[in-house]
Parts: C-alpha cells; sequence; structure tokens
C-alpha cells in the first residue's frame, strides 16, 4: 500500500540510483485493495537521505484501514504510530481506556509492516534494474563490470529466493486452510504416530494387547530399576546445557530442524504482549475483526498448561510436572526412533507442521487452538512455536518476552523486529516481579532433605564430579537454612555480596553450579525420586516439621520441586549485586516460615536488551503519566539512549459526558480522609458511618450499575463488617443488588454475570445493583463496565502503598541514591523535537506517588469505554483537591473535575449528580456482559 512520488522517482531513475515507477507499479497494485487509486494513495515510497533505502511517509489525506471511520485521536495515534515504527526507537503512546488503543495499535502497525514488505520488493526491484543499466553501459571492461555488478547479483539472487520461500511458505498456508474447509483436515491416522503409518492394518484388539504389554514392562521396570533417577555424566565441567540440547532437538525434531530453518523464509514481525490472557484474547478477537483479520499471520503463545491436549499430562498436578513429563514422553520417542507406543501421540514433526499451517490460516486465541489441536489430534504447544518463523504478528503474555532465558527457549527473536507493550502503565513493576523470587527455610529444609537421601541411596554410583555438585548444593543449602534458623539472624535486607559472606559461600561460581543443575537435570530427576520413594526415604523428622510449619508451605507450591525453586534463587542472585536486594524476613514463632526475597531494584537492567535488538519498541497503555519519571527509570538506570516518541491524547467522549467530583464531607458534614492513620479508632468508624449515608444517596440518585474500588481487600471487609452490625447494609441493599469482589479469580466471571443480570432485570424496588471492588484487585484492570455496567463510579482514598513494607523501604532508598539525569531527553511529538522536562523532586518520592495514581486511574477509567458512554465519577477523600494529586489524573478528567479548587457542599453534588443523569434519561438497551 505504498507507491513511488512521481518526481522522486524520475529523479532517482536519471540518477541510475531507482527502477523509477516500473518497480512501483506493483505498490500502485496493492492500493486496490482498499479501493484506492494511486491518485488518493496516501503513502510515499522516498528515497533515504544516505541513498541506503528508501523512505516511508504518510501523506495528510491519508485513508486508514479501519473497521468504521475513526476519530481524529485514532487517526492520530496511527499516524505517530507509523511514523515511530519507520524511524525506530522508543514511543511511548498514552491513550485512555475506551479511545480503541488496541485497535488503532492493529491498524497502525500492520499498515506499516505491509508497506515496508512493499518497500523491500521494491527496493529489490531497484536493485535488478540498477543492474541492468550498469551492464549496458560502455567502456567498461569485462573485469571491473564483473567485480562492480558480483554483489548487486548476489543480492538479487538472495531476494529471489526468498520470494520463492515466501510464496511456498503462503501456498503450503493456503492449501493446508482449503483443506480444511473442505472438510479433510489432516487427521493422526493419516501420518506416521509412534511409528504406525497410515493404512496400517493393526487391529483395535492389537492395539489395546500391545499398550497392556508396554504398561506391564513399565511396571516391572520400574520396581525392579531406579537407574532412570541416576544423575550420570562423564564430564560434569564441560557439557552442553542439557536443556539447550533439549530446546535444539525439539525445536528441530528428527533431525531436520535445521534444514527447515534454513529454508525459512525472513518474516518481518510484530511481537505483541499484554499482562493477561484475558487481554490478549480481546487483542486476537479485535485483530480477527479489523480489515487486517483475513490476511495476517497470527499466532498466540502460551504454556503448555493452557494448550496441551495429552490428558495423561494434564493429569499432573503442577505446572512444573506437566513440564517435565511432556519433555519425558519427546525423549522418550526420540530414543524409540519410531518403535510403536513412544512418546505422544499428538506430537511429530508431520504433525506439528500440519497444525502449523492451520494455525496461520486463521486468527486463533488459545482457546481455539486447543480446540484445533483436539480435532486435527496435533500438539498445540509445539505447532504453535513452528509457527512463530512465520507469523506476521506473535502474540503472547509478558513474561515470555521480558524473560530473556525464557525468550530464548521459545525461539522468539528481537532482531530487526516490533516490540508493542499494551498495558504498560505497570511495565517497571511487571519487570520486577517477573524477576523477583522468595524461598523460605521450610522449602530449603526439604530441598536439602530429599538432596541427601537421594545422595544416600546412589552414592556408591555416582561419578567423581556429579558427586562433587551434589555435595555443593547440599552445602548451600545446608548454608542458608542455617541463616535463616538462626537465632541471632533478625529481620532485615542486604545485598547479595553481605549475605555470601555472612553465610561463608562468596567462593562459590554460582554459574558453574547452574550450570551442572541444567546439564544434569538434578531437580527434575529428585523430584521423579521423591515421587517414587518418598514414602520409604521421608523421615520421621522431616513429617514433623511439616506439621509444626504448617500443612501447605505458603512459598511452594503443593507437588513442586522445592530443589527447583532453590535453582531459581540461585538464578536471581547471579543478577549484579548492585541492581538487586534482599530482604531476609524472620518468623519468630515459627522459622520455618523465614524466607529470603529477591527483590530487582533496577527492571531497566533487564529491559536494555529488548531495546538494542528490537527495530522499534512501544509502550502503550491507558495512563503512561508521568512520562519523564518513566522514561528516567526506563533509561537512565539501562544506560540506553534511543530515539523517542511521546505520544498523548485526550479521550473521545464529550465534555458533558463524564461529571468528575472530589466529595470532600459526607451528608452530615464529616470529612472524608481515609489515610491510615485517620481510619484507627472512634473516628474511624464515623469515617465508615459517613461513606454509608453517602452511599445511600449515591444508590438513590444513579441509576443502574455502581462501582466502588476500597484501597484494599482488608478495608472493605472492615468496612462492610461494620455497615451490617450498624444496620446500614441493609438499607443500602434495599435500593440496589449488592455484590462483593471474590478474592478467588475463579469466581469473578460468575460475579460478573450475576451483577449485569441484576442490571438487567432489576428487582422490584431496586433500580440497579452496586459492587464493591478493590484498587489493584481483579476487577480494577482488563474489565470493562461500560454503559449501564458502571454509570457511576466511586473512589474511596487514595491506595498508597504501605511505606513499613520492606520491599517497598528499598526501593525508595534504592531510588533515592541514584543520581538524577541533568540533560532532559529529547523526544520527538509530531512534527516537533521537544525536550522532557527534567523533575527537580526526589524519584522516591515521585514513585510512591506514582505508585499510588496509576492504580486510581486504571480504576476510574473502567467505567467510559466509547464515544456514546457517560459516568460520575467520585473521589471520595479531601486528598483529592492537593495540586500534586490533580496533576497525576488523566487529563480528560483533570480538566473537567469540580470541587477541588473549593469543596463543594454535599447539597450541591447530589444535585449535580442528579441532573447530570436527568438530562440523559433515554430508553435502556440492556447491558452488555462485562469483556475481559
Amino acid at each position: 500500500t505504498a507507491m513511488c512520488d512521481p518526481q522522486q522517482a524520475q529523479r532517482a531513475a536519471d540518477s541510475g540510483a531507482c527502477g523509477g515507477c516500473v518497480g512501483a507499479a506493483r505498490l500502485v497494485e496493492s492500493c486496490c485493495r482498499h479501493g484506492k487509486g494511486p491518485e488518493n494513495d496516501a503513502h510515499a515510497v522516498l528515497p533515504s537521505e544516505d541513498g541506503g533505502g528508501l523512505d516511508l511517509q504518510l501523506k495528510a489525506e491519508h485513508v486508514w484501514a479501519f473497521p468504521y471511520p475513526p476519530y481524529d485521536i485514532q487517526r492520530n495515534f496511527m499516524a505517530e504510530l507509523y511514523a515511530t515504527l519507520e524511524r525506530g526507537g522508543l514511543g511511548i503512546f498514552e491513550s485512555p481506556t475506551g479511545t480503541g488503543k488496541s485497535l488503532s495499535l492493529i491498524c497502525g502497525a500492520l499498515t506499516w509492516l505491509r508497506d515496508n514488505e512493499a518497500r523491500q520488493e521494491l527496493f529489490a526491484s531497484n536493485v535488478e534494474r540498477q543492474l541492468q543499466i550498469d551492464e549496458a553501459k560502455p567502456g567498461l571492461d569485462w573485469v571491473t563490470s564483473f567485480m562492480e555488478s558480483q554483489a548487486k547479483r548476489d543480492a538479487i539472487e538472495a531476494r529471489n529466493k526468498e520470494r520463492l520461500r515466501i510464496q511456498a511458505m503462503r501456498k503450503r498456508i493456503a492449501d493446508a486452510r482449503a483443506a480444511r474447509e473442505a472438510g479433510n483436515a489432516p487427521k493422526r491416522s493419516r501420518f506416521s504416530v509412534g511409528g504406525l503409518q497410515h493404512g496400517s492394518s493393526l487391529s483395535k484388539t492389537e492395539d489395546v494387547i500391545r499398550d497392556a504389554e508396554h504398561a506391564l514392562a513399565d511396571v516391572k521396570r520400574a520396581k525392579d530399576d531406579d537407574s532412570e533417577f541416576l544423575v550420570n555424566i562423564d564430564d560434569a565441567d564441560n557439557v552442553e546445557s542439557e536443556a539447550e540440547r533439549a530446546i535444539k532437538a525439539l525445536m528441530q525434531p528428527d533431525g531436520t530442524g535445521a534444514k527447515e530453518e534454513e529454508n525459512e523464509p525472513h518474516v518481518q514481525k510484530i511481537l505483541f504482549c499484554s499482562r493477561t490472557h484475558s487481554q490478549l484474547a480481546q487483542f486476537v478477537r479485535e485483530l480477527k475483526s479489523s480489515p487486517f483479520g483475513a490476511t495476517t499471520r497470527v499466532v498466540s503463545l502460551a504454556s503448555r498448561q493452557s494448550l496441551c491436549i495429552n490428558d495423561k499430562v494434564l493429569q499432573s498436578k503442577s505446572l512444573q510436572q506437566i513440564n517435565d513429563k511432556c519433555l519425558d514422553l519427546q525423549k522418550e520417542k526420540s530414543e524409540a526412533k519410531g518403535k510403536s507406543g513412544k512418546g505422544c501421540p499428538f506430537y511429530s514433526e508431520d504433525l506439528t507442521s500440519k497444525f502449523r499451517d492451520l494455525a496461520l490460516g486463521e486468527v486463533h486465541d488459545v482457546e481455539e487452538l486447543v480446540v484445533l489441536g483436539r480435532n486435527v489430534e496435533a500438539c498445540p504447544y509445539y505447532g504453535t512455536r513452528r509457527a512463530i518463523a512465520d507469523a506476521q504478528v506473535v502474540v503472547m503474555p509478558y513474561n515470555l518476552l521480558l524473560h530473556k532465558s525464557t525468550r530464548e527457549s521459545c525461539g522468539i527473536k528481537l532482531k530487526d523486529n516490533i516490540v508493542i507493550v499494551d498495558e504498560a502503565h505497570n511495565l517497571l513493576e511487571t519487570i520486577e516481579s517477573v524477576h523477583a523470587v522468595e524461598i523460605s527455610a521450610m522449602t530449603l529444609l526439604r530441598a536439602h532433605q530429599q538432596l541427601e537421601q537421594y545422595e544416600k541411596k546412589y552414592k556408591t554410583r555416582l561419578r567423581a564430579s556429579n558427586a562433587r555438585y551434589v555435595s555443593i548444593i547440599l552445602s548451600l543449602l545446608n548454608a542458608f537454612y542455617k541463616h535463616l534458623m538462626n537465632p541471632t539472624t533478625v529481620s532485615t535486607m542486604c545485598n547479595v555480596t553481605e549475605l555470601l559472606v555472612t553465610i561463608g559461600k562468596d567462593n562459590i561460581n554460582f554459574f558453574e553450579v547452574l550450570a551442572y543443575c541444567e546439564t544434569s537435570q538434578i531437580s527434575k530427576k529428585l523430584l521423579g525420586f521423591v515421587d517414587k520413594f518418598v514414602p520409604v526415604v521421608v523421615s520421621t523428622a522431616s513429617a514433623s516439621a511439616a506439621a509444626d510449619s504448617a500443612s501447605s508451605d505458603d512459598f511452594v507450591a503443593k507437588n513442586s520441586s522445592p530443589l527447583r525453586h532453590f535453582e531459581s534463587f540461585l538464578h536471581a542472585l547471579t543478577n549484579p549485586s548492585q541492581d538487586g536486594r534482599l530482604v531476609i524476613t524472620v518468623d519468630g514463632k515459627n522459622r520455618l516460615k523465614s524466607f529470603y526475597k529477591f527483590l530487582l531494584l533496577n527492571p531497566a537492567s533487564h529491559f536494555v536488551d529488548v531495546l538494542a535488538e528490537a527495530r522499534a519498541v512501544i509502550v502503550a497503555g491507558g495512563t503512561m503519566s508521568p512520562i519523564p519519571a518513566f522514561v528516567e527509570q526506563l533509561l537512565v538506570a539501562g544506560a540506553v539512549h534511543p530515539k523517542i516518541t511521546v505520544f498523548s491524547c485526550g479521550h473521545i467522549i464529550p465534555p458533558e459526558n463524564v461529571l468528575p467530583l472530589v466529595v470532600s464531607a459526607g451528608p452530615s458534614g464529616q470529612t472524608f480522609n481515609f489515610s491510615f492513620e485517620k481510619r484507627r479508632g472512634e473516628d474511624g468508624q464515623k469515617l465508615i458511618a459517613e461513606l454509608g449515608r453517602l452511599l445511600m444517596n449515591v444508590c438513590n440518585a444513579v441509576p443502574d450499575g455502581v462501582v466502588v474500588f476500597f484501597p484494599s481487600y482488608a478495608y472493605m471487609d472492615e468496612v462492610i463488617e461494620a455497615w451490617i452490625r450498624a444496620a446500614t447494609w441493609e438499607p443500602i441493599g434495599r435500593k440496589k443488588h449488592v455484590f462483593r469482589e471474590p478474592r478467588d479469580s475463579g469466581q469473578v466471571d460468575k460475579v460478573l454475570q450475576q451483577y449485569a443480570e441484576a442490571i438487567e432485570k432489576p428487582e422490584p424496588g431496586k433500580t440497579g445493583a452496586l459492587l464493591f471492588s478493590v484498587v489493584g484487585g481483579k476487577m480494577s484492570e482488563g474489565i470493562n463496565f461500560k454503559d449501564r455496567m458502571g454509570r457511576c463510579v466511586v473512589m474511596v482514598g487514595l491506595p498508597y502503598a504501605n511505606k513499613q513494607s520492606p520491599e517497598l523501604i528499598e526501593k525508595m532508598r534504592y531510588l533515592k541514591q541514584q543520581v538524577r539525569s541533568r540533560e532532559a531527553y529529547e523526544y520527538i511529538q509530531g512534527s516537533q523535537k521537544l525536550a522532557l522536562p527534567v523533575s527537580t523532586g526526589n524519584l522516591d518520592q515521585e514513585y510512591y506517588q506514582n505508585l499510588c495514581m496509576r492504580a486510581v486511574n486504571q480504576s476510574i477509567g473502567r467505567a467510559i469505554r466509547h464515544r456514546g458512554d457517560y459516568a460520575a465519577i467520585l473521589l471520595v477523600d479531601e486528598r483529592f483537591r492537593q495540586q500534586s494529586v490533580v496533576s497525576c489524573l488523566p487529563k480528560w478528567i483533570g480538566g473537567r473535575l469540580q470541587g477541588h479548587t473549593e469543596p463543594l457542599p454535599f447539597g450541591t453534588i447530589v444535585r449535580e449528580i442528579g441532573q447530570f443523569f436527568a438530562s440523559r434519561r433515554t430508553p435502556k438497551p440492556a447491558p452488555p456482559a462485562a469483556a475481559t
């Protein structure tokens, strides 16, 4: 969808640097896909300033491929996104929730991707044309001519091979899709599975007999042989990581992977990630319904737990056991070399290849991929990973992108690709949480006891190098455990080096220990050993210790491997000492519950490689402000200086569709201040009672749905219990059906459905429903309370984090020690080059304030979801009048806020609410279900 500017093309052709409009003709043809002729096309492919390529630019009158006529802010968003992808670097895009941000990301990014593919075609044509011109020039001897043309011939040959590969890939996908639509989707029986070719005459009875024989043999072997759990490496110091070999083998099955990778076309792609699977599913649905849905190759990635279709594997009790069982089956199949009945029946090169082609033929979310896998009896987990190379868009959760080793093990390459991080308002905190590790004394004890029993059983059979590393691991477990159990150890914080010196293990090379763990797969073998022999080897002392520390460990999931958890802890300790801290928390009543927690203080150190490798990184969210603080933490600490583009826009709703009010006092004149100190004692009870009176008035004045956000689950429970004791609960429930956010995430959808039904079909005498939620909880992000679902949002207090939290104390101390950049970062906004303002405040205080306000902004943004939506937003706390707080509110709220300069009498507030909804009384459509 791009074309040459005629004058530029002619000048380039005259100079011999361009193929003119001959090469551009193919691009003009592509404009017809959107019903545009060349004269209306809004793209231009122009020679770059250095002559080494072609630049993409948009004309002002560009018509976007969009499912409906876009609003101005959506057009501006896409234009700025397009320009950012073209120039590269970091783009920070802020667009309020409900403004069509996801759709703008999809259409803007895919428009650039298509144009860039067209540019590559044009550039190749130009090179070919230039070669013809050069060869036709007289006066050059053949040696000179040959040498000057050889590089161009090589480029043309490489491009032609690439074109053929892409054509073959597209045909393969189209054929698979056509076969499926014709009802001839590949089934397992049509291909070689477990050594049986299609058309095999083996009867079902013989199948059963064969399976039974294998099962009996396995049982006998299990009884007689325990060598499967023995670590047995000839040279434990110089062996390639088994994990690396396993990854290579699994991604390149049957020895054909290298050849297949060699033949894979280079496909520039968009790597899209978001926080939750529901947000990713929503993105996939929007992409599917966009103008690009039918022609874009998309694959969604997820864990084995989400994608596996082997019921025997899914019976495993934990995610780690699912992973281990899957890998065991692949190893079993590899060693069987075609013998029947071995390995996973859903995994083979043919099956995963066919699944790849079917998955890329249409846009699927994770659930649809599982259905597809079951239909064609092929593994979705490995099929989706095989599809990455051919995909144009790869959709994944945060951890697959932000954790380097996980990203590399999945085969996700950043080089020259586009990275889009959606819902990026908590990006820094997300990176920190992905790399945080916590381990308790109980976990250390379990790991030590299990490994000690393992060593005793296999001591005479372990080679010297293996025995040495087992001994080192035991000594580490013992040292960390004894330190936590030592009566002189107190709750404190320290860096990694300080802890290792304290426990006397600063002379051990953790990298070597971790390499051995990966090579030997000792934690996996230990887990299998424990599963088989645990009734015999676990001592009564261990059972007693476990009983004393409670029936379930708070820090390690049941049935997981404590040694594997210890390996994760050791990985965390390999971070640079200055980038992290260890929080040591001691439980005086039961020291087995004491624990270490590694905190990553410098998330930028783990994001710098993403910025360095990708062509462009886009971080987008509804509330990215304050942007200067975000840039400073992301870039200054990471010591990188990419080109920065900043885009921020208002809301699409007209001003009269939102009523934001600061409620400083209640009906009786009681001042609202929900700070932690004010919530205590008798004053706190008065505050709760006044809040109840406020909600009674709100329920009388507001139709349909009202969502109330509390600062924490504990305070929500305290308030509701006080209302029940004081008989306030019943009057509130007379007007609206009351619901509470469940702590169990599995109950969220059920509560939302009941809430929607109570609004759609209210009980006699009631006007809708009231939903109590928690800031930062399950309903404050990713849930859309649009239209009647959220006519009013009530924000109770400011959810400041607990300043006594050890993690927060250390984070703020770290930020306070950082030297602020004295030079303002330059950024591009539209056609202007500006400087991000340098704040004079302290980084730690800014961080604390922003942590709170981002959570507030996410919560209040749940209500307004489209241009015709409307809602009242009540900020119930006098502190919302502070300028430092008002300045952090979204512009579309802050500019319309009432009651922040002078407190509004409560009567005025009630009157404003009544008039706001009276002016919008229209026939009520049925409320849509809350979108996740």
